[in-house]
């Protein structure tokens, strides 16, 4: 019995440490087309696109990010592909956007 409840502790620890990995993947800026997508480490987002600011929370769920925006809207955007400079998502189940890492300002 202790062996089996030190394999659960361990498997939830383990789990634990590798959301974590992948949420600091999506952390930074993004830019596409202009448009600048910033996802602080503190759950913040921002989303830029000319004099357009939207701000808000993020939260990462396997290969969904959820953004909840302050004025009460929610976008989904699955992640289809991810490397350290480069974001590919899809929103609505059919568009796709390409992200690269950029400098945040």
């Amino acid at each position: 019995m202790k062996k089996v409840f030190c394999l659960i502790l361990c498997l939830g620890f383990i789990s634990l440490v590798s959301c974590s990995k992948s949420s600091a993947n999506v952390v930074g800026c993004w830019e596409e087309s202009g448009r600048i997508m910033t996802i602080n480490s503190d759950g913040s987002a921002k989303y830029r696109e000319g004099t357009f600011l939207q701000e808000g929370k993020w939260q990462l769920l396997d290969d969904k990010l959820i953004l909840k925006w302050n004025d009460g809207d929610t976008d989904t955007v699955t992640i289809v592909k991810q490397t350290s400079s480069l974001m590919i998502v899809k929103w609505n189940g059919f568009l796709e956007y390409t992200y690269v890492k950029t400098v945040c300002q």
